[in-house]
């Protein structure tokens, strides 16, 4: 784009700039980079955030677009007040992404919490621990279905499933990605309310994640260090 022609971004930025900032303007590519508030209407904290950082990085695209068309200020002055709009934005989305992450926190460990309630140890079922325990290492090593076995005895079985969910990892003969399915099931069915807190958790470090992006983006795209950096050349007269 020449210098002073109307556009998207400013002058001198490569086309993803534009791409950057014409994306944002389109509601299914800003649902895509900033997710939707409405899915956490329950919890206003993360509303709250997720609305604040959709509408500060739609304000700064505008913005910028504005600047590009903006024949009083020339190309440095565009990219100097560019850097502005810029640390204001990115500010905006790391805030949300702090905010993010805080309730991600607060939800693990309120899972956390009620997963230690759950699934209480009794004395008197020692012997049926220690049954289910050898149990699981006759089937993890056995090639015709024992995985299927253990899923399927686990989750017909509160007891199993208080061995899955409560042996210390060093003495669990299941590792790996089962393991680790197989508690999300356990907990899904026995107590489907730590699940949620649990996948409330993971939705939100995502989404944090995303705004992580968004901020570099926003770094990026909304105006160039080098052009602005020629304002220190200018002579007051």
């Amino acid at each position: 784009m020449e210098n002073g022609t109307p556009g998207y971004a400013l002058s001198n930025m490569p086309p993803a700039a534009t791409d950057f900032i014409m994306g944002v303007e389109r509601p299914s590519q800003l649902d895509a980079w900033a997710g939707k508030a409405e899915p956490f209407k329950d919890d206003p904290v993360t509303y709250n955030a997720i609305q604040a950082g959709r509408e500060a990085l739609t304000n700064g695209a505008a913005k910028i677009r504005a600047l590009s068309s903006d024949l009083t200020r020339s190309e440095p002055q565009r990219h100097e007040a560019g850097g502005v709009v810029s640390a204001k934005t990115a500010g905006a989305l790391e805030e949300t992404q702090r905010i993010l992450n805080a309730r991600a926190n607060a939800y693990q460990a309120a899972g956390d919490e009620a997963l230690r309630e759950a699934f209480p140890v009794k004395a008197e079922d020692k012997w049926v621990y220690d049954r289910w325990l050898s149990f699981l290492e006759r089937e993890v090593v056995n090639q015709d279905g024992g995985l299927g076995n253990i899923r399927k005895a686990t989750m017909a079985n509160e007891t199993l499933a208080t061995v899955i969910t409560k042996m210390p990892a060093e003495l669990m003969p299941l590792k790996g990605e089962f393991l680790a399915k197989l508690k999300e099931d356990v907990i899904a069915k026995y107590h489907p309310n730590i699940g949620e807190a649990f996948e409330r958790a993971g939705e939100m470090r995502e989404l944090a994640g995303k705004y992580m992006s968004l901020a570099a983006r926003v770094k990026l795209n909304f105006h160039s260090p080098l052009h602005a950096s020629k304002m220190k050349t200018r002579v007051e007269v």
